[in-house]
C-alpha cells in the first residue's frame, strides 16, 4: 500500500468536510481510485463523519413519491369526438431496451385505444402501453390519478382539465427530433388521460441515479434537450419542471426527447388547493425564483432546469438533495450547490462552469 503525503490526505478530508455527511464516502471512492493509502488516511481524519462499519449512509428518502394506490377502472368508452385531440409525456413513459419483463399484463379497450400492458406507475398515475385501434400503431397513454383532482369543485376541476388540455395542445405544435410528439388527449371514468409516441428506451434518470456519465455523453444529451427547449420556447411554450425523468433516451439511436410539456400546470391546479404554501415543481432541479414564487415561472427557470439536469449528469446526483422536499426547498433558496468535480473529479471543467451559471 503506497503511503500519502499528510498534505494530500489533509486537503482532500477537508475537501470531503465540504459536503453533506451522507455523499463523503461516494466521493472519496471517486477521488482516491487506486491509492488506497491515501483512502485509509482520509478515513482516520474523517472517523467521526464516515460510517465506521464500511456500508454506506442509507440513502436520502426520494422528495416525490412514486407509488399509488391501484389504477382507476377503465371501463369501455366511446371517444368524445367534440374533445380536442393533442397530447404528451412523462418519465415513465418509455419502456427499458431488451423487453417488458416484470411489467404487469392486460388486455382493456375504451374508446380507439386498447391498453396492452401497464409500463410502471409514478406520483401522477398509470402509464401503459397501448395500441391506436384507427391508427393501428403502438403508443404510450398515461391515466391521470382520479384522487389528484379529488379536492376540485366542479368549476375548479373544469378549468383545470381545460388548462391542462390547451396546455398539452400547445405542446402538440412542438415539431422537434427531441421532443416526444403527443397525438391525443381525453377523459375516462373522471381521469384525464394523454397519448404520445411510444418510445423504446429509458429515462434519462436511470443512466445518472447514482453515478455520472461520461461528459461526452453528457454534452451530447443537455445540447440536443437544449435545442427542444430552444424550439418551445420559440413557440411561446414553457416545460416548467425540466429534470432527468422528462427527458427519455431513444435506444434506437441514443438519441435524447423531452417529454411532459403541460403536466406541471395539472400538478400547480392541483397543489394549489392541497396546500397553503405548496411546493410546485420538483425541488432538487427548481430554481430559486420558482422556489420563491411559482407564479415567476419564465424561460429562465427552463435554462436552470437544463443546467440542474446537466449536473446530475456530471456529478451523480441532483444539485440539492434533502430527505424532505421542503428541506431541498430550504437549500435552493439559500445554498450554492456542490461543484461537480468535488464529487467527480473526472468532470469536464467547463461542463462544470455551464452547469453551475
Amino acid at each position: 500500500m503506497s503511503v500519502p503525503s499528510s498534505d494530500s490526505a489533509q486537503r482532500l478530508a477537508e475537501t470531503l468536510r465540504q459536503l453533506p455527511p451522507g455523499d463523503r464516502r461516494e466521493a472519496l471512492e471517486r477521488h482516491s481510485t487506486g491509492d488506497a493509502g491515501l483512502k485509509s488516511a482520509v478515513e482516520t481524519l474523517l472517523a467521526e463523519d464516515l460510517p465506521t462499519d464500511g456500508a454506506p449512509p442509507p440513502a436520502a428518502a426520494p422528495a416525490e413519491t412514486l407509488s399509488i394506490g391501484a389504477a382507476p377502472s377503465v371501463a369501455p368508452t366511446q371517444a368524445d369526438p367534440s374533445q380536442p385531440r393533442n397530447v404528451h409525456t412523462d418519465e415513465t413513459l418509455v419502456a427499458p431496451p431488451g423487453g417488458h419483463a416484470g411489467r404487469r399484463q392486460t388486455s382493456l379497450r375504451f374508446g380507439d385505444y386498447e391498453v396492452l400492458e401497464e409500463l410502471g406507475k409514478g406520483g401522477m398515475g398509470v402509464v401503459y402501453r397501448a395500441r391506436q385501434i384507427s391508427a393501428d400503431r403502438t403508443v404510450a397513454l398515461k391515466l391521470i390519478r382520479p384522487d389528484r383532482l379529488a379536492g376540485f369543485a366542479d368549476d375548479q376541476r373544469t378549468e383545470a382539465l381545460a388548462r391542462f388540455r390547451n396546455e398539452v395542445q400547445a405542446a402538440a405544435r412542438i415539431e422537434h427530433e427531441n421532443v416526444i410528439p403527443v397525438y391525443d388527449v381525453g377523459e375516462v371514468d373522471g381521469a384525464p388521460f394523454y397519448v404520445m409516441r411510444y418510445v423504446d428506451g429509458t429515462s434519462l434518470i436511470d443512466f445518472c441515479r447514482s453515478e455520472p456519465i461520461d461528459n461526452q455523453r453528457a454534452a451530447r444529451y443537455v445540447l440536443q434537450i437544449a435545442r427542444a427547449i430552444e424550439r418551445a420556447h420559440a413557440l411561446g411554450i414553457l416545460h416548467r419542471d425540466l429534470k432527468p425523468h422528462n427527458v427519455m433516451v431513444d435506444a434506437q439511436n441514443d438519441r435524447a426527447m423531452l417529454a411532459d410539456f403541460g403536466l406541471a400546470k395539472l400538478t400547480q391546479a392541483e397543489q394549489q388547493l392541497t396546500a397553503t404554501e405548496a411546493i410546485f415543481g420538483s425541488p432538487p432541479y427548481m430554481s430559486p425564483e420558482q422556489a420563491k414564487d411559482a407564479g415567476r415561472v419564465t424561460t429562465a427557470t427552463d435554462v436552470y432546469g437544463l443546467g440542474a439536469v446537466l449536473y446530475q449528469l456530471i456529478s451523480g446526483r441532483a444539485p440539492f438533495v434533502g430527505a424532505k422536499p421542503v428541506e431541498i426547498v430550504m437549500q435552493v433558496l439559500s445554498n450554492e450547490p456542490t461543484p461537480p468535480r468535488i464529487l467527480n473529479p473526472h468532470a469536464a471543467r467547463d461542463l462544470e462552469t455551464i452547469a453551475l451559471k
